[in-house]
Formats: structure tokens, C-alpha cells, sequence
């Protein structure tokens, strides 16, 4: 067994590794391709009811999935009945669910036609979270090579499914948003078959003492699931608040930004799979975090900094790439949108490290002022800004939370050395200052955007960001074996 620095890097490469294959495909690809044979407005109104279904989606959770998974990593067991009984209470909340997202949607008045997309949708959120559920067990027993599998399994079924209806459907015929839904659903429902089949043979029969009763798990999972509902509704609440004040069509242009970001966020959410079940197990043994936490807040650092200079610079033209039409509009947006982005990354190594180690009061409060933080400058910069407003409220909101959540790790870990402070810092310099330079000469995007991504790589390594050494070391002992 290694150590768990070396097991985070290892497992960490290789799932990434996984997802980058798939998950930026379908987003970019996929998704987008959707997106434009769709049209902005009928887009911005889909975009707008999944981010409701989003918000609402801690009903059928209810904070379940980040409690089992820290309760997982610590008690290293599957128990039958404990399993039985989380999927009944899950299914129960899951009814709760759907009657919930009808109701609201019927309040802010939308037609019978969204109405029945809504239900969709939030079906399929009701699988989505029922397989996130199953892999807090994979996870949270360190059976990480399973856990990559289904970690990209719906989205490599959507590809398969969607791709082959683009492509038999002519280009100069209109994409109907409910191929992309039902799409979902299909890929989903297989997916959590399978994650359950995974889990099931991983079940032991025998019984601890003091099992969980079902209000005992609520009551324990409470204020994880207070946590998501606001953090989510910080993230999500943008996009219902833009479509609701400035219309569809904005909707539709932010949905075009956040798509990268989006991307961004699931990536980085791999290192939080990776740390939640890493941190508690080491907490549980009174371990030192410090090592893995710094290796995992400097490489997530370094990629999110990198892609958010080429993004500024680049916007336009990455956004060119993608889409056919409202280039221009969108281009204005995505610097704020990715940046947001970027920061709320960044906090699945603050948050992640505060939830393992139970600090769920810290978190929750400053969730809550986030969120009204978050809600006050929608109000104030949509009306006149519309989505660049909404994708700059989101940046300030993050950076607020990413900052607080920096403070309070320090001083309850004391996790950054000044040298680790000096470097952040120089790093962060010296690759503004050679984006901007770079940008100077007028150079094909492309050819800049693989100079400064040269330049990071190389600033990475000297100033110790990237620990160049280990991933080396790791990727000839995956290659040998």
C-alpha cells in the first residue's frame, strides 16, 4: 500500500484520464451540437428548468450521498440491510422530489408542454443522484477502478445515443430538446443499473452493531444536504433568474458560456470523489492531511488558472470553434462564467477538506451569505447586463466563497507554508503577465494558446505547482505494470 499522496496522484491521473476522454467530448461536442440545431430561446428555456431541477435535486438526497460516503471510507464496510433501507427512504424522497419541481414550475407559470419536460427532466435527476449515490459506496471503499467506470458510463451511452440521432437527422431539420432528455433518461436508468450491480457484490451480511435507523441517517445527513441546497442554489440560481428577468434567449447565450464552465466543474469534481473518502480515513486516524490537500490544491490551481487566461484571451475564437451563430454576444460572457467557474473548482479541495473533517456549520454559513450575496447582484446587474450581469455576479459570489474557505482552512490546518503562499502567487504573475504578453504579438489563437500552455507547464514545474516528478514516476509504474 502506498501512501496516500502517492494513491490520490495515481488513481487521480487515471480518472481524469477517463473522463477527459468522454466528458469534454460530449459537452462540447454533443451537447453544443444540440444546442445550436435546437436554437437559443427552446435551449434557454431547457437550460433554465434543468438548473430548477437542479436546485431542487437535494429533495431526493437530502445530503445522503456525502454522509454515506464519509460513513463508507470510515466503517469499510457494505451492510445489507443498511443498503435496503437507503434505497427505500431514497425512493420515498424521490416521490417528494417530483411532486416538489410540478408544483413549481406551475407557480411560475409555464405551459403544459414544459411543464411535462420539467417532470423529465427531474426524473432524470432522480437517476443521475441515485447513481452519485452508488458510487459514494465505490468510493468510499476505494474501489476506484470501478468507480471510474461509471463515472463516464452515462455520458459515453449519450454519446452513442445522441451522436447517432444528429447525425441521421438532417442538418436543415429542427433537433427536438425532447431527443436530448429521453436521451438522458435511457443512459442514465443503464447506468445505475450497473452501479448498483456494482455495489451489490461488494455487500456483506454480516451486521454491525447499532445499525443506522432511517431518521437517524436524516438527522445525520441534515446539514450536509443544507450545504448543497445553498451551494447549488448559489450556481444555479443565475440562469432561472436571467431567463425569468431577461427572457429565454439570454438564458440560451448564458447556457452557451456556462457549457465550459460546466465542463471545468465536473472535471474538477473528480478530485473531490478522490479526497472526500482519502480525508476522512485519514482524519479518522489522526494522519497529517497537509501533503495530499497541497498536491491536490496545486494542481487544481495550476489547470484552472491556465484555462481561465486562455479563455480571457480567447474567448471569441474557442467559442468560434463550438457554435454557428451569436458568437459575439456570448464571447463577452464566458471570461466570467469560465472564471466563476474556476473558483468554485478550487473549493473541491477547501470545501472537500472542512466536510470530511465535519465543519459543516462553517461551510453552511458561508453558503448562506453567498447565496444572498449571489441573489442581490442578479437583481442588481441582469436588468441592465442581462447574461454578462448574471456571469459577474457569479464570479464575486465564488470568489467571496473561495476566499472564505481558503481563510478558515488555514487557520483551523495551517495547511499553506509562506513558500507554498510565495509560489501561488509568482505562478499566478507569471502566467498573466505571459498571456498578455503573448496576446501582444497577434499570433493565430492557437498557436498562443499552445505557447502559453508551454509557458504554465514550465512555471508549473519550477515553481513546484505541478509535481512534475510523481506523475512521471506514477505513469512509467502504471506503463511497467
Amino acid at each position: 500500500m502506498g501512501s496516500p499522496r502517492k494513491i490520490f496522484l495515481s488513481n487521480l491521473l487515471l480518472l481524469i484520464g477517463i473522463n477527459l476522454l468522454i466528458k469534454p467530448f460530449y459537452l462540447l461536442v454533443i451537447e453544443a451540437q444540440v444546442q445550436e440545431r435546437t436554437g437559443p430561446s427552446e435551449f434557454g428555456i431547457y437550460f433554465a428548468l434543468l438548473n430548477i431541477s437542479y436546485i431542487l435535486n437535494i429533495i431526493p438526497d437530502l445530503g445522503i450521498t456525502n454522509w454515506n460516503n464519509r460513513h463508507i471510507a470510515q466503517q469499510g464496510h457494505v451492510y445489507r440491510n443498511e443498503l435496503i433501507q437507503l434505497i427505500r427512504l431514497r425512493s420515498f424522497l424521490a416521490a417528494i422530489y417530483l411532486i416538489v419541481c410540478l408544483v413549481f414550475v406551475v407557480t411560475l407559470n409555464y405551459d403544459n408542454h414544459e411543464i411535462k419536460l420539467m417532470l423529465l427532466i427531474a426524473f432524470n435527476q432522480v437517476l443521475a443522484t441515485a447513481v452519485l449515490f452508488m458510487r459514494s459506496y465505490l468510493s468510499g471503499l476505494h474501489a476506484f477502478a470501478a468507480d471510474r467506470i461509471v463515472s463516464v458510463f452515462d455520458r459515453l451511452l449519450l454519446i452513442i445515443l445522441l451522436g447517432g440521432l444528429l447525425i441521421i437527422t438532417p442538418a436543415h431539420e429542427h433537433f427536438p430538446i425532447e431527443h436530448l432528455v429521453l436521451g438522458q433518461t435511457l443512459a442514465y436508468g443503464i447506468t445505475l443499473l450497473i452501479s448498483f450491480m456494482l455495489v451489490w457484490q461488494r455487500k456483506t451480511i454480516d451486521q454491525k452493531k447499532n445499525n443506522y435507523t432511517g431518521k437517524s441517517i436524516l438527522s445525520a445527513s441534515i446539514p450536509y444536504a443544507t450545504l448543497i441546497v445553498l451551494s447549488m442554489m448559489s450556481v444555479r440560481i443565475d440562469a432561472v433568474m436571467l431567463e425569468r428577468i431577461s427572457g429565454s434567449f439570454e438564458a440560451g447565450i448564458y447556457a452557451m458560456t456556462f457549457r465550459l464552465g460546466d465542463m471545468l466543474s465536473m472535471m474538477s469534481y473528480l478530485f473531490a470523489v478522490m479526497l472526500l473518502p482519502i480525508f476522512s480515513r485519514m482524519l479518522s486516524k489522526n494522519e497529517n492531511i497537509n501533503a495530499v490537500f497541497l498536491t491536490a490544491f496545486k494542481l487544481l490551481f495550476t489547470g484552472c488558472a491556465w484555462l481561465s487566461v486562455v479563455i480571457a484571451f480567447h474567448s471569441e475564437w474557442i467559442l468560434d470553434q463550438l457554435y454557428n451563430s451569436h458568437i459575439q454576444e456570448a464571447s463577452a460572457v464566458l471570461p466570467w462564467t469560465f472564471a466563476a467557474a474556476g473558483l468554485f473548482s478550487l473549493q473541491y479541495t477547501t470545501g472537500t477538506l472542512l466536510t470530511a473533517a465535519g465543519k459543516m456549520k462553517i461551510l453552511i454559513v458561508i453558503s448562506a451569505i453567498a447565496l444572498c450575496l449571489n441573489i442581490t447582484l442578479n437583481f442588481l446587474l441582469i436588468p441592465d447586463s442581462a447574461a454578462k450581469g448574471a456571469g459577474q455576479a457569479a464570479f464575486i459570489t465564488q470568489l467571496f466563497s473561495f476566499c472564505i474557505q481558503l481563510i478558515c482552512t488555514q487557520r483551523l490546518y495551517h495547511v499553506f507554508k509562506t513558500s507554498s503562499v510565495i509560489r501561488t502567487i509568482a505562478f499566478s504573475i507569471l502566467t498573466m503577465g505571459a498571456a498578455f504578453l503573448i496576446n501582444q504579438f497577434k499570433w493565430h489563437p492557437l498557436l498562443s494558446i499552445t505557447v502559453i500552455s508551454i509557458g504554465v507547464v514550465i512555471f508549473g514545474s519550477l515553481l513546484q505547482m505541478i509535481p512534475l516528478r510523481d506523475l512521471i514516476g506514477i505513469s512509467s509504474h502504471e506503463n511497467a505494470s
